[in-house]
Protein backbone atom coordinates (compact mmCIF):
# COMPACT_ATOMS: atom_id res chain seq x y z
CA UNK A 1 0.00 0.00 0.00
CA UNK A 2 1.36 4.01 -0.86
CA UNK A 3 2.29 5.75 2.18
CA UNK A 4 0.49 9.36 2.01
CA UNK A 5 4.10 10.92 1.21
CA UNK A 6 4.44 8.99 -2.10
CA UNK A 7 1.05 9.60 -3.10
CA UNK A 8 1.49 13.13 -2.83
CA UNK A 9 5.04 12.71 -4.72
CA UNK A 10 3.50 10.72 -7.10
CA UNK A 11 0.07 13.39 -7.79
CA UNK A 12 2.98 16.37 -7.86
CA UNK A 13 5.06 14.36 -10.35
CA UNK A 14 2.27 13.60 -12.26
CA UNK A 15 0.85 17.32 -12.28
CA UNK A 16 4.84 18.69 -13.82
CA UNK A 17 4.01 16.88 -17.17
CA UNK A 18 2.38 18.71 -20.06
CA UNK A 19 -0.94 17.66 -20.72
CA UNK A 20 -1.64 17.82 -24.32
CA UNK A 21 -5.23 19.03 -24.37
CA UNK A 22 -5.59 20.30 -27.80
CA UNK A 23 -4.77 16.61 -29.01
CA UNK A 24 -7.39 14.98 -26.82
CA UNK A 25 -9.53 17.12 -27.87
CA UNK A 26 -9.43 16.61 -31.50
CA UNK A 27 -8.87 12.65 -31.20
CA UNK A 28 -12.01 12.77 -29.50
CA UNK A 29 -14.11 14.78 -31.91
CA UNK A 30 -12.69 12.67 -34.89
CA UNK A 31 -14.13 9.90 -33.05
CA UNK A 32 -17.37 10.99 -32.50
CA UNK A 33 -18.53 12.56 -35.77
CA UNK A 34 -19.33 8.90 -36.70
CA UNK A 35 -21.48 8.54 -33.95
CA UNK A 36 -25.73 8.89 -34.47
CA UNK A 37 -27.16 12.43 -33.15
CA UNK A 38 -28.02 12.01 -29.83
CA UNK A 39 -24.62 9.42 -29.14
CA UNK A 40 -22.75 12.54 -30.45
CA UNK A 41 -24.16 15.23 -28.45
CA UNK A 42 -23.65 12.48 -25.06
CA UNK A 43 -19.86 12.01 -26.62
CA UNK A 44 -19.04 15.89 -27.06
CA UNK A 45 -20.21 16.60 -23.70
CA UNK A 46 -18.19 13.84 -22.56
CA UNK A 47 -14.86 15.32 -24.55
CA UNK A 48 -15.48 18.19 -22.92
CA UNK A 49 -15.07 17.20 -19.40
CA UNK A 50 -12.18 14.96 -20.34
CA UNK A 51 -10.81 18.13 -21.65
CA UNK A 52 -11.57 20.42 -18.38
CA UNK A 53 -10.23 17.82 -16.34
CA UNK A 54 -7.01 17.40 -18.17
CA UNK A 55 -6.74 21.10 -18.11
CA UNK A 56 -7.62 20.92 -14.33
CA UNK A 57 -4.26 18.55 -13.59
CA UNK A 58 -2.40 20.77 -15.42
CA UNK A 59 -3.24 24.21 -13.78
CA UNK A 60 -1.90 23.21 -10.65
CA UNK A 61 1.18 23.43 -11.84
CA UNK A 62 1.10 27.00 -12.02
CA UNK A 63 -1.59 27.94 -9.07
CA UNK A 64 -0.10 25.67 -5.94
CA UNK A 65 2.35 26.64 -4.01
CA UNK A 66 4.58 24.42 -4.09
CA UNK A 67 7.50 26.46 -2.68
CA UNK A 68 7.91 24.15 0.05
CA UNK A 69 8.93 21.45 -1.55
CA UNK A 70 11.07 19.80 -0.83
CA UNK A 71 10.32 20.08 2.82
CA UNK A 72 13.86 19.25 4.60
CA UNK A 73 15.67 21.88 2.14
CA UNK A 74 16.44 25.89 3.10
CA UNK A 75 14.87 27.35 0.07
CA UNK A 76 12.46 30.40 -0.45
CA UNK A 77 8.83 30.19 0.58
CA UNK A 78 9.73 26.87 2.80
CA UNK A 79 9.67 28.61 5.88
CA UNK A 80 9.33 24.75 7.66
CA UNK A 81 12.56 24.27 10.49
CA UNK A 82 14.49 20.93 9.34
CA UNK A 83 16.48 20.79 12.55
CA UNK A 84 15.97 20.96 16.18
CA UNK A 85 18.34 20.32 18.95
CA UNK A 86 17.91 17.57 21.84
CA UNK A 87 18.39 20.43 24.75
CA UNK A 88 20.53 19.50 27.68
CA UNK A 89 18.79 19.71 31.01
CA UNK A 90 17.60 22.71 32.33
CA UNK A 91 17.81 23.92 28.57
CA UNK A 92 15.12 26.35 26.67
CA UNK A 93 14.87 27.38 23.46
CA UNK A 94 15.48 30.99 23.18
CA UNK A 95 15.02 32.36 19.72
CA UNK A 96 14.00 30.88 16.41
CA UNK A 97 14.93 32.71 13.27
CA UNK A 98 14.35 31.24 9.35
CA UNK A 99 15.20 32.63 6.29
CA UNK A 100 15.54 31.64 2.83
CA UNK A 101 19.10 30.50 3.04
CA UNK A 102 19.30 29.90 6.77
CA UNK A 103 18.04 29.14 9.88
CA UNK A 104 19.08 29.84 13.13
CA UNK A 105 17.92 28.57 16.90
CA UNK A 106 19.58 29.85 20.22
CA UNK A 107 19.58 27.81 22.93
CA UNK A 108 20.66 28.25 26.52
CA UNK A 109 19.80 28.03 30.06
CA UNK A 110 17.27 29.80 31.21
CA UNK A 111 18.16 34.03 31.22
CA UNK A 112 18.31 35.65 34.63
CA UNK A 113 17.07 38.96 32.80
CA UNK A 114 15.28 39.58 29.27
CA UNK A 115 18.54 41.08 27.65
CA UNK A 116 20.64 38.16 29.46
CA UNK A 117 21.75 35.90 26.25
CA UNK A 118 24.78 34.80 27.74
CA UNK A 119 26.08 31.09 28.44
CA UNK A 120 24.01 29.67 25.60
CA UNK A 121 24.69 28.40 21.88
CA UNK A 122 23.98 29.17 18.26
CA UNK A 123 23.02 26.80 15.60
CA UNK A 124 22.82 27.88 11.79
CA UNK A 125 21.68 25.44 9.16
CA UNK A 126 22.82 26.90 5.31
CA UNK A 127 20.99 25.93 2.44
CA UNK A 128 22.76 23.69 -0.21
CA UNK A 129 25.18 25.89 -1.84
CA UNK A 130 25.47 28.54 0.42
CA UNK A 131 29.53 27.77 1.23
CA UNK A 132 31.36 26.58 3.95
CA UNK A 133 30.51 29.24 7.01
CA UNK A 134 34.13 28.78 8.15
CA UNK A 135 35.79 29.50 5.02
CA UNK A 136 37.74 32.58 5.93
CA UNK A 137 38.40 31.66 9.70
CA UNK A 138 42.26 31.27 11.32
CA UNK A 139 43.30 28.01 13.00
CA UNK A 140 40.57 25.41 12.29
CA UNK A 141 40.93 22.03 13.67
CA UNK A 142 39.38 19.09 13.18
CA UNK A 143 36.65 17.65 15.00
CA UNK A 144 34.37 14.98 14.40
CA UNK A 145 30.43 15.97 15.01
CA UNK A 146 28.21 12.37 14.85
CA UNK A 147 30.63 10.66 12.66
CA UNK A 148 31.23 13.58 9.84
CA UNK A 149 34.34 15.15 9.61
CA UNK A 150 34.11 19.56 10.66
CA UNK A 151 36.35 21.94 12.63
CA UNK A 152 36.09 24.32 14.79
CA UNK A 153 37.70 27.24 15.10
CA UNK A 154 37.86 30.76 17.72
CA UNK A 155 34.90 32.66 17.74
CA UNK A 156 36.42 36.07 16.66
CA UNK A 157 35.51 39.85 16.66
CA UNK A 158 34.02 39.30 12.82
CA UNK A 159 32.95 35.71 12.63
CA UNK A 160 30.88 33.17 14.81
CA UNK A 161 33.33 30.62 14.94
CA UNK A 162 32.72 27.17 16.48
CA UNK A 163 31.81 23.61 14.99
CA UNK A 164 31.42 23.59 11.65
CA UNK A 165 30.03 20.22 9.75
CA UNK A 166 28.87 19.16 6.48
CA UNK A 167 25.24 17.53 6.94
CA UNK A 168 24.71 16.99 3.70
CA UNK A 169 26.38 17.17 0.09
CA UNK A 170 27.37 20.87 -0.38
CA UNK A 171 25.45 21.51 2.50
CA UNK A 172 27.00 22.95 6.14
CA UNK A 173 26.12 23.69 9.39
CA UNK A 174 27.26 25.54 12.48
CA UNK A 175 27.03 25.66 16.15
CA UNK A 176 28.84 28.07 18.42
CA UNK A 177 29.14 28.52 22.14
CA UNK A 178 31.38 29.61 24.64
CA UNK A 179 34.38 27.10 24.07
CA UNK A 180 35.08 24.20 21.67
CA UNK A 181 34.22 21.27 23.87
CA UNK A 182 30.56 22.96 24.30
CA UNK A 183 29.89 23.42 20.59
CA UNK A 184 30.78 20.06 19.84
CA UNK A 185 28.31 19.01 22.53
CA UNK A 186 25.67 20.82 21.20
CA UNK A 187 26.62 19.63 17.71
CA UNK A 188 25.71 16.09 18.19
CA UNK A 189 22.83 17.11 19.49
CA UNK A 190 21.56 18.86 16.34
CA UNK A 191 18.88 16.43 14.95
CA UNK A 192 17.57 16.93 11.23
CA UNK A 193 13.78 16.81 11.29
CA UNK A 194 11.27 18.94 9.46
CA UNK A 195 8.81 20.63 12.06
CA UNK A 196 5.83 22.72 10.31
CA UNK A 197 6.13 26.25 11.38
CA UNK A 198 2.74 27.99 11.86
CA UNK A 199 1.53 31.32 12.52
CA UNK A 200 -1.01 33.27 14.04
CA UNK A 201 -1.79 35.24 10.94
CA UNK A 202 -1.70 34.86 6.99
CA UNK A 203 -0.62 37.64 5.20
CA UNK A 204 -2.72 37.25 1.90
CA UNK A 205 -0.60 39.59 -0.17
CA UNK A 206 2.50 41.43 -0.41
CA UNK A 207 2.97 45.19 -1.02
CA UNK A 208 4.30 45.14 -4.73
CA UNK A 209 8.29 45.26 -4.68
CA UNK A 210 8.35 43.17 -1.40
CA UNK A 211 8.81 40.10 -0.28
CA UNK A 212 9.41 37.72 2.84
CA UNK A 213 12.60 37.88 4.04
CA UNK A 214 12.60 36.07 7.57
CA UNK A 215 10.24 34.21 9.89
CA UNK A 216 10.15 34.04 13.44
CA UNK A 217 8.21 31.43 15.28
CA UNK A 218 7.11 31.19 18.76
CA UNK A 219 9.48 30.10 21.19
CA UNK A 220 8.16 27.30 23.30
CA UNK A 221 7.68 27.99 27.00
CA UNK A 222 9.02 31.23 26.31
CA UNK A 223 8.87 34.23 29.52
CA UNK A 224 8.07 36.53 26.40
CA UNK A 225 5.07 35.89 25.19
CA UNK A 226 5.46 36.24 20.99
CA UNK A 227 3.45 34.74 19.66
CA UNK A 228 4.95 34.82 16.17
CA UNK A 229 6.58 37.76 13.45
CA UNK A 230 8.11 38.15 10.26
CA UNK A 231 9.92 40.95 8.30
CA UNK A 232 10.00 41.78 4.31
CA UNK A 233 12.32 43.71 2.69
CA UNK A 234 12.65 45.17 -1.05
CA UNK A 235 13.28 42.51 -3.53
CA UNK A 236 16.15 44.66 -5.57
CA UNK A 237 17.49 46.41 -2.22
CA UNK A 238 15.22 49.87 -3.27
CA UNK A 239 16.31 52.17 -1.15
CA UNK A 240 12.74 53.75 -1.04
CA UNK A 241 11.29 50.70 0.46
CA UNK A 242 11.68 50.67 4.18
CA UNK A 243 11.29 47.07 4.90
CA UNK A 244 8.43 46.29 7.12
CA UNK A 245 7.45 43.46 10.08
CA UNK A 246 4.66 41.97 11.69
CA UNK A 247 4.63 40.86 15.26
CA UNK A 248 1.95 39.03 17.03
CA UNK A 249 2.33 39.49 21.29
CA UNK A 250 0.10 39.38 24.25
CA UNK A 251 -1.69 42.20 25.97
CA UNK A 252 -3.32 45.46 24.31
CA UNK A 253 -1.29 48.55 22.35
CA UNK A 254 -2.35 51.99 24.34
CA UNK A 255 -1.80 55.60 23.74
CA UNK A 256 0.82 57.05 25.89
CA UNK A 257 0.28 59.47 27.89
CA UNK A 258 2.04 63.27 27.32
CA UNK A 259 3.90 61.88 24.09
CA UNK A 260 3.34 63.13 20.82
CA UNK A 261 3.03 61.80 17.37
CA UNK A 262 0.34 58.98 18.35
CA UNK A 263 -3.61 58.58 17.11
CA UNK A 264 -6.18 56.18 17.19
CA UNK A 265 -8.81 54.92 14.27
CA UNK A 266 -10.25 52.02 13.22
CA UNK A 267 -8.83 49.71 10.72
CA UNK A 268 -9.94 46.16 8.82
CA UNK A 269 -12.60 46.27 11.06
CA UNK A 270 -10.19 46.64 14.38
CA UNK A 271 -9.31 49.76 16.98
CA UNK A 272 -5.86 50.81 15.56
CA UNK A 273 -2.65 52.85 17.38
CA UNK A 274 -0.39 54.49 15.35
CA UNK A 275 2.50 56.40 16.22
CA UNK A 276 4.02 58.37 13.27
CA UNK A 277 7.43 58.63 15.61
CA UNK A 278 7.83 54.77 15.54
CA UNK A 279 6.23 54.05 12.80
CA UNK A 280 4.19 51.59 14.02
CA UNK A 281 0.48 50.53 13.73
CA UNK A 282 -1.06 48.33 16.36
CA UNK A 283 -4.54 46.43 15.99
CA UNK A 284 -5.81 45.30 19.17
CA UNK A 285 -8.71 43.01 17.97
CA UNK A 286 -11.67 42.15 20.17
CA UNK A 287 -11.45 39.19 22.92
CA UNK A 288 -10.30 37.87 25.69
CA UNK A 289 -7.13 37.40 27.02
CA UNK A 290 -5.97 40.50 25.35
CA UNK A 291 -3.48 40.77 21.82
CA UNK A 292 -1.46 43.07 19.74
CA UNK A 293 -0.61 43.03 16.10
CA UNK A 294 1.77 45.99 15.24
CA UNK A 295 3.17 46.35 12.41
CA UNK A 296 6.77 48.11 12.02
CA UNK A 297 8.51 50.03 9.72
CA UNK A 298 11.39 51.76 11.50
CA UNK A 299 11.45 54.62 13.43
CA UNK A 300 9.98 57.70 11.67
CA UNK A 301 11.28 60.60 10.59
CA UNK A 302 8.85 63.24 12.10
CA UNK A 303 10.16 67.27 11.13
CA UNK A 304 8.63 68.42 14.43
CA UNK A 305 8.46 65.75 17.49
CA UNK A 306 5.18 67.56 18.80
CA UNK A 307 3.39 66.49 15.97
CA UNK A 308 2.27 63.53 13.79
CA UNK A 309 4.34 63.28 10.89
CA UNK A 310 4.59 60.54 9.02
CA UNK A 311 7.28 59.89 5.97
CA UNK A 312 6.13 60.05 2.96
CA UNK A 313 4.04 56.66 2.30
CA UNK A 314 4.64 55.06 4.97
CA UNK A 315 0.98 55.34 7.00
CA UNK A 316 -0.27 54.07 3.51
CA UNK A 317 2.35 51.42 3.75
CA UNK A 318 1.16 49.72 7.10
CA UNK A 319 -2.82 50.27 6.91
CA UNK A 320 -2.09 48.24 3.35
CA UNK A 321 -0.66 45.74 5.49
CA UNK A 322 -2.93 45.65 8.42
CA UNK A 323 -5.94 45.30 5.39
CA UNK A 324 -3.59 42.09 4.09
CA UNK A 325 -3.74 40.26 7.45
CA UNK A 326 -6.09 37.64 8.47
CA UNK A 327 -5.64 36.36 11.96
CA UNK A 328 -6.53 32.99 13.39
CA UNK A 329 -9.82 32.07 14.75
CA UNK A 330 -7.99 31.44 18.56
CA UNK A 331 -4.69 33.27 18.90
CA UNK A 332 -4.17 31.21 22.15
CA UNK A 333 -4.70 28.10 20.31
CA UNK A 334 -1.86 26.80 17.72
CA UNK A 335 -4.64 24.06 16.18
CA UNK A 336 -6.50 27.18 14.20
CA UNK A 337 -3.22 29.07 13.42
CA UNK A 338 -1.67 28.92 9.55
CA UNK A 339 0.91 27.31 7.83
CA UNK A 340 3.46 29.68 6.96
CA UNK A 341 3.98 28.04 3.98
CA UNK A 342 0.31 28.98 2.77
CA UNK A 343 0.11 31.95 5.01
CA UNK A 344 2.76 34.22 3.74
CA UNK A 345 3.12 34.91 -0.05
CA UNK A 346 6.14 34.57 -2.39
Amino acid sequence: MRTEDQLRTALLDFADQPHPTDDLYDTIIRRTQRLPVQRRRMALVLAVAAVLIAVAIAVPTFLVNRTGVPADQRVRGNWNQIHRVDLPAGWQVRTITVTADSESSGVGPPPTSPDDQTGGCVTTVYARGVGDPAAGADKRTPVEVNGRPGTYSQPGFDTNGGVVWQYADDSWAQVSCDDRQQSVDIAERVRFEVTTTRLPFELRSLPDGYQVRAVYPPVPDSDVQIFGAMDATSIDKRTDLPYFGVVVSAGTTEVPEHIAGWETDTIAGMPAVLSARDARLCLNPPGTPSHTICIESGEGTPADLTKSLWPAGRRELLVQVAESLKLAKNLDDQRTWFDANDALPN
